[in-house]
């Protein structure tokens, strides 16, 4: 795969930021939930999580934020949750990064507290299409993406598509296949019913097994920062979460010539 080349600057970032934050049991932990499904914990961001929603032509509302200093000398950075999540999930990296540079977010259509409504099926090609037109609307050129999940499936997605506006992306999570997203049943620590990771992150430490499961987990993300209580539209939360996870079974669909497409640096 050419123009792959691992971004340092991001990568080391993240991962430091991802493991100091899942050293510390979260208060909503629960011990059924396996540990590749593990969410990050939210929190506030530190413009106080006031943002503002962005109206598309197709009825669609898009809630996002920015802060951070604007005339920095780096590339503004867009930042991209997972999928059925908000952008409170990225709180770690963008309170960090806004110290010296722009920091984009945004709630993905139908997620967090962009409103369901005004459309039926969920996309990987839409949530990229909305990401630029946040940043048409911001009048901002070109970001680098830092994205997790879906929303680093999003990021490739803008790296193979929209590659004059973006700079660099670093996916975290990505997979270019629907059949792709499920653990492998034999992997060794993913599929352990006794757990071989109990060193790993103390009272967090336990593996549990994958056989049998047809799907993600969908239970709650705790209670600050959940659909139910950032959306406009909460009672369309449960049908949102259905969609999501449809498109999980039926994309992406990308084989190495579309991701080839990629003609900026990205890290997987």
């Amino acid at each position: 795969m050419r123009n792959c080349n691992l971004v340092l600057l991001f990568g080391s970032l993240l991962i430091s930021r991802f493991v100091s934050a899942a050293r510390v049991p979260s208060q909503f932990y629960n011990a059924s939930v396996p540990r590749w499904e593990w969410w990050p914990n939210p929190g506030q961001l530190t413009n106080g999580d006031k943002g503002q929603y962005l109206n598309l032509s197709s009825g669609v509302d898009l809630w996002y934020t920015t802060f951070g200093k604007n005339s920095s000398r780096h590339t503004p950075v867009l930042l991209l949750h997972g999928g059925t999540g908000n952008s409170n999930q990225m709180y770690n990296q963008a309170n960090k990064l806004a110290e010296t540079r722009q920091v984009i977010l945004q709630d993905t259509r139908g997620e967090g507290r962009s409103p369901y409504t005004n459309f039926t099926n969920f996309h990987y090609d839409d949530f990229t299409r909305d990401a630029i037109a946040i940043l048409d609307h911001l009048n901002i050129p070109r970001v680098a993406v830092v994205g997790w999940s879906d929303g680093a499936i999003v990021g490739l997605d803008l790296a193979m598509n929209y590659s004059s506006r973006i700079e660099r992306v670093f996916a975290h999570g990505a997979n270019p296949q629907a059949n792709m997203s499920l653990p492998g049943l034999n992997d060794p620590i993913i599929n352990s019913d006794s757990g071989s990771l109990d060193s790993d992150f103390a009272t967090n430490g336990t593996t549990y097994s994958v056989n049998g499961r047809s799907k993600r987990g969908l239970g709650k993300r705790g209670q600050t920062y959940n659909c139910e209580s950032l959306s406009p539209l909460p009672g369309n939360c449960s049908a949102m979460e259905e969609g999501v996870a449809y498109m999980w079974s039926t994309e992406p669909t990308w084989g190495p010539g579309a991701l080839a497409k990629a003609n900026v640096r990205f890290g997987l």
